[in-house]
């Protein structure tokens, strides 16, 4: 059953936690943001968090959805999200 907080949806699943990102945010922004979180430049997750993670990507959908595959919890996810969260809509 998906979670939400702020209008991010966030499901888990066997290994893995989607994001589903709410529409007054750009999805090229959100493609930014995984490129960092993905080549090591994000300063908005934890070290913790991203020793966890083993993937993320953007995927092809309809609705602007980010998969992060590894050992991680929804509730991880959300805590750093949340720190993402205002840069991605341009307050940070």
């Amino acid at each position: 059953m998906p979670k939400e907080l702020h209008g991010f949806q966030v499901k888990s699943g066997q290994g893995f936690v989607e994001i589903v990102f709410p529409h007054d945010i750009p999805r090229d922004g959100v493609a930014r943001q995984v490129e960092e979180c993905r080549s090591g430049r994000c300063s908005c997750c934890t070290p913790a968090f991203k020793e966890k993670v083993t993937a993320m990507e953007l995927l092809p959908s309809q609705e602007t959805t980010v998969r992060i595959t590894g050992s991680i919890s929804w509730e991880e996810v959300m805590a750093n999200l949340m720190a993402c969260g205002p840069r991605l809509r341009g307050e940070g």
